[in-house]
């Protein structure tokens, strides 16, 4: 009798992870190759930019996966719980090595829509300034603000990342973008204009 191959790109990551559990080495490629880059992405902006810090994480991650599927919560979204794994193995290391430095994040985070054609120009400035801006946030603020931002959760979501109520993840979202708004005025000439009357 036929039976047919399994689709694994048509499978949930939660079906994936019960696999994985069995240790089907093709679900395992197939969550990697979902995941791989978006988690690449989420460490590279959590360490400061570190391309090799952020690819070691990654492989960690990963092999977290190999070796502990039977810690995967399964009342839980998978995408959710998965970057509460990274979120946590980042906070350790800022624990470790006491890392106060902005994450080095891309133009992309904020849009820049707003600025004005005569403005553009101004736009090495106007990324060295968002990044000090962002090295006096907390971790916490800083990490939301990613996740929100870069990874396009939501709030309900990024509290079940962070494990925090949501109130609390709302609050911190709004806290970072008043504060950057704030400090970063100067590139709006109206808000500026507004800030000063």
């Amino acid at each position: 009798m036929f039976f047919p191959r399994p689709d694994y790109t048509a499978m949930s990551d939660e079906k994936l992870m019960s696999l994985i559990a069995k240790k089907d080495t093709k679900a395992f490629s197939s969550l990697y190759d979902r995941y791989s880059v978006k988690m690449l992405f989420f460490f590279t902006r959590m360490y400061n930019g570190n391309n090799e810090k952020a690819q070691d994480a990654v492989q960690d991650l990963f092999m977290k996966l190999v070796d502990f599927p039977e810690r995967f919560d399964v009342s839980r979204k998978f995408s959710s719980w998965f970057y509460s794994v990274a979120a946590n193995m980042c906070k350790n290391e800022y624990r470790r090595y006491d890392n106060k430095k902005a994450d080095q994040i891309d133009e992309e985070f904020l849009s820049v829509d707003s600025l004005g054609t005569e403005e553009l120009f101004d736009l090495s400035n106007f990324r060295d300034d968002l990044y000090q801006a962002l090295a006096s946030l907390s971790y916490e603020h800083r990490e939301s603000f990613i996740l929100r931002y870069a990874n396009d959760f939501s709030v309900k979501e990024i509290a079940a990342i962070v494990n925090c109520p949501e109130g609390t993840a709302k609050s911190r979202i709004f806290y970072t973008l008043k504060f950057l708004s704030r400090k970063l005025a100067i590139y709006n000439p109206k808000q500026e204009k507004d800030h000063e009357t």
